[in-house]
């Protein structure tokens, strides 16, 4: 079976349900009420358009863009028209499309898109074993991607679609009353052109266009479309408050983080929904594990028994809750809980969105993890919690909780990344462990920005020079004789 099993990876859904839940009622009474076109800017992978079928509207009615090479060929597929015109070249030659059915002949132009995009990473073994995949198991991918390209081809038969700059598809449309516009345009600068970079080796013919940046741009498009006669929704990601128009809807995401859907006539969207809707953030279980924790007074021996076991998130939320008394990051997927002899000691959350989705593409931790977040139980003596990030920056906790998808991120990793809010200028629970990288001022206190190449050691050799380094702390933390 091949290593690459899972092609509907490729079709990107930046859309989740309850943003689908709610617009697609709005779609349905829009249409009802004579609108008759659909507009969508920065179509990605197209998951509204079917929202808009699924409330009634026609492929005919619906006209979408997009600047990428991915998106071209879903929205040129799904319109029926030629992949022939995107001309389509790896170093220099033009790709010459099989001789098929035109979702095959995309699902090969997706395929072979994939294939540069990882021969483009770093030439380590994981890489070269995809790279391997790819080519060995060519006819099963491009097989397996046509399935989803032609289902999404039976939706949407007969829309229309081009490459073309969200700035120029608004500028034909915005003047119709009977156009619903729909955007969801990047929240993070140039994040889709590195996601899909393949260090220039394949080209196309790319429409001209201007990159999105998130906070200009989209007060660039609350102006242009204020008062004009078109119905405009959009999404944004920002922190709590700060968004742009009226929101008529709005979501939790993350802390610090909700996703906004606004429209530049909300009061219209109102009297359909009676006023703006918000998604409430869903109280989730806590599940602690049936061990017992680490006492106050344990005695960690250089024969401790150290288990690293990865935990789902509602299990991390209660220790977190037990002794953790400030706001730290959400844990996500990729969590460890440290036991010590078969007692609960600690806590560790990874995140791979600083390479998976790096805020800028020349972000220079974009090959470093994040480190979420360290805490140790508390104890009367020795300081846990040092022990715990000690373990953390280790390769074998990292494999240990990042794997499946998050695998491939931890493999070409290079080391790990914090960040630390706080009013000190500096964290001395990570002093001699990582190393300051830059300190800016932050609303009270400071932004820290912490890092550490990732360490061979294994948990026993931690442990060993855990308990060398507290002892001579220990000793030093002594009173010295008159």
């Amino acid at each position: 079976m091949p290593a690459f099993t899972a092609p509907g990876i490729l079709f990107l859904n930046t859309w989740d349900a309850p943003e689908r839940a709610f617009c697609r009622r709005l779609f349905a009474e829009f249409h009802r009420r004579g609108f008759n076109r659909y507009v969508e800017p920065a179509a990605g992978a197209f998951t509204m358009p079917l929202v808009a079928a699924e409330a009634g509207w026609l492929p005919t009615e619906m006209d979408c863009s997009d600047v990428g090479l991915y998106s071209s060929i879903v929205g040129k597929v799904c319109a029926g028209d030629p992949l022939e015109d995107l001309e389509v070249r790896v170093d220099g030659e033009l790709v010459e499309l099989p001789d098929a059915d035109l979702s095959t002949q995309g699902a090969f132009l997706m395929w072979k898109q994939l294939l540069v995009r990882t021969e483009a990473r770093p030439q380590v073994d994981y890489w070269l074993h995809m790279v391997n995949d790819l080519l060995v198991y060519q006819d099963w991918h491009v097989a397996r991607i046509a399935e989803r390209l032609e289902g999404q081809r039976k939706r949407l038969a007969g829309m229309r679609y081009r490459p073309l700059d969200i700035w120029r598809h608004l500028e034909e449309v915005a003047d119709d009353p009977k156009t619903l516009i729909n955007a969801n345009p990047p929240t993070f600068l140039k994040g889709f052109e590195r996601f899909f970079d393949t260090k220039g080796r394949l080209t196309w013919a790319e429409p001209e266009y201007s990159p999105w940046d998130p906070y200009p741009d989209t007060a660039r498009l609350h102006e242009m479309m204020k008062d004009k006669p078109a119905m405009l929704l959009y999404l944004q990601q920002r922190e709590p408050g700060d968004f742009t128009d009226t929101p008529i809807f709005g979501r939790w995401l993350s802390p610090g983080q909700v996703v906004y859907l606004n429209s530049n006539r909300p009061d219209e969207v109102f009297e359909i929904t009676g006023g703006p809707k918000i998604a409430p953030k869903k109280s989730g279980e806590i599940n602690p594990l049936e061990l017992p924790v680490l006492p106050w007074d344990y005695v960690i021996r250089p024969d401790s028994r150290i288990t690293l076991m990865p935990v789902k998130s509602s299990v991390m939320d209660y220790y977190r809750g037990l002794w953790v008394h400030r706001l730290v990051a959400t844990p996500g997927s990729n969590n460890v809980l440290v036991l010590i002899d078969g007692k609960v000691a600690g806590g560790i959350g990874y995140g791979i969105d600083s390479m998976a989705r790096p805020y800028q593409p020349d972000s220079k931790w974009a090959e470093h993890l994040i480190l979420r977040f360290a805490f140790g139980a508390p104890h009367d003596t020795i300081r846990t919690t040092r022990l715990v990030t000690m373990l953390a920056m280790t390769q074998t906790c990292g494999r240990i909780s990042l794997t499946g998808s998050a695998a491939l991120y931890m493999e070409v990793s290079e080391g790990l990344v914090t960040v630390e809010y706080t009013r000190h200028p500096e964290i001395k629970g990570l002093r001699g462990l990582m190393k300051l990288d830059s300190r800016t001022e932050h609303g009270d206190g400071y932004r820290l920005i912490y890092a550490a190449p990732w360490s061979n050691a294994t948990p026993e050799d931690v442990v060993l020079e855990f308990l060398k380094k507290e002892a001579e702390w220990q000793a030093k933390k002594q009173p010295t004789a008159a």
